[in-house]
């Protein structure tokens, strides 16, 4: 009997059928490669939404930085309003105390007695008749001596008790000047500005003294310097560090500085003068000029730390003066170039100005320095010669506070105490 044929197996999957670990490995792939598929997927969307969160988060942490930013800027502007407001407090203070010192001298001066008269006479004839020679001496080039019958009405003129001309009144009642510091003349309008600390507003006078209004009550703290130029009338403000500007017509506010930077910022400013399109203003307590458009915008600064205690400015042909009050000097500084031309030194005639306060020129550039502690005037030429010294306080006047021409070359002078405010001379 014949035994059945047999053939072998040839084709790779019935080899593959019969190996278990080529079956495994199929297995394992239908098993797995629908989850890492998805997976996949998931790993894709997972990694765009990481994405978008990192783009969101980059976007508000910029935000937040730019924030942050401003949160710092406007912590050291409060730190330096808040600087600020200290130190005007402490100036509130001082000027408190100052006004206190004021009120108990005014009362100890009306309460000193008054001097007693005296009467002094000299018999000349006892002198020839001691000196028969006396008569004898004179230099040669002396005229002749000729005889003068003495005019009686000179000899018997009484000291004067007012000035050519004065108006104003001292006081605090509506109309009168209570703590007045600087004295401007509008020559195009005919006015005169005065400047008031104790009720914080600018006084006008017509030219012929006539008070005609009041302006800017309740704008500022302690108005102090002040000039009028081109149709406004500018004004410093040394409490609240501030220059104003304000129209001719009706007196109306326009605008006031502001301060962006440490350099801007003004300290206690005082005198102020114009110029074309710029403002020139002395602080003292900086020893500089800071500049100004007459639009009040920042210019920069001139003779930084040349300058000592300058409270008084004018400016003449492109030249800046100001006065300096410890050294008794005007620095002249030349506009256009930039130079210090020379200093005038205002007391070398040995006629010392103790406490130089305010000066003007008039017309022919001859200088009217005032004096404050001993009320008088000092006149010095242009170009030099005879100084002639204007004693004031024969009217009862004292304090002077600020001085001023107008175009006929008439002074004007400020009083802080006295029968009237403004002597015109």
């Amino acid at each position: 009997m014949a035994s059945p044929i047999t053939h072998p197996s040839s084709s790779k999957e019935d080899e593959e059928s019969e190996d278990p670990f080529a079956q495994a490995e199929t297995q394992i792939h239908e098993a797995l490669d629908g989850p890492i598929e998805l997976l996949s997927g998931r790993k894709d969307k997972l990694l765009a939404d990481i994405n978008a969160l990192r783009k969101d988060y980059n976007a508000k942490k910029l935000t937040c930085s730019e924030s942050l930013q401003e949160l710092k800027s406007s912590r050291e502007e409060l730190l330096n309003i808040t600087s600020l407001m200290r130190e005007n407090q402490a100036q509130g203070e001082m000027m408190k105390a100052i006004k206190n010192l004021e009120a108990r001298i005014s009362a100890l001066e009306e309460a000193a007695p008054p001097f007693p008269e005296i009467n002094f006479t000299c018999d000349t004839g006892e002198l020839t008749d001691l000196i028969p020679t006396l008569g004898e001496i004179r230099l040669a080039s002396d005229p002749e001596p000729t005889s003068h019958a003495p005019d009686q009405s000179e000899s018997n003129i009484p000291i004067d008790k007012k000035p050519p001309k004065s108006f104003g009144v001292i006081g605090r009642k509506p109309g009168e000047i209570d703590n007045p510091n600087c004295i401007c003349v509008d020559n195009d309008n005919d006015k005169i500005y005065i400047t008031d600390m104790g009720k914080s507003l600018i006084h006008v006078f017509s030219i012929q003294g006539e008070y005609l209004r009041e302006f800017a009550k309740g704008k500022m703290s302690a108005p102090h310097g002040i000039v009028s130029h081109n149709g406004f009338v500018y004004v410093t403000d040394f409490e609240v560090n501030t220059i104003f500007k304000f129209k001719h017509e009706e007196y109306e506010f326009v605008k006031k500085t502001n301060s962006r930077t440490p350099d801007e910022r003004l300290n206690r400013p005082h005198g102020i003068a114009a110029d074309r399109s710029e403002l020139y203003i002395a602080e003292p307590f900086k020893h500089r000029v800071s500049v100004y458009g007459t639009d009040l915008t920042y210019k920069g600064t001139l003779l930084s730390g040349a300058i000592k205690k300058s409270f008084s400015i004018r400016v003449m042909n492109r030249h800046l003066f100001v006065l300096q009050v410890r050294t008794n000097t005007i620095k002249v500084l030349d506009l256009q170039s930039g130079d210090v031309k020379k200093s005038l030194v205002i007391d070398e005639d040995g006629i010392p100005l103790f406490n130089a306060h305010s000066f003007v020129f008039d017309s022919n550039e001859n200088v009217y320095i005032s004096n404050h502690g001993c009320n008088y005037l000092k006149k010095i030429p242009k170009h030099g010669g005879f100084v002639q010294m204007l004693q004031l306080g024969k009217w009862g006047v004292s304090d002077i506070r600020g001085v001023a021409v107008d175009k006929e070359d008439r002074l004007f002078v400020l009083f802080g105490k006295g029968p009237f405010s403004v002597a015109v001379l």
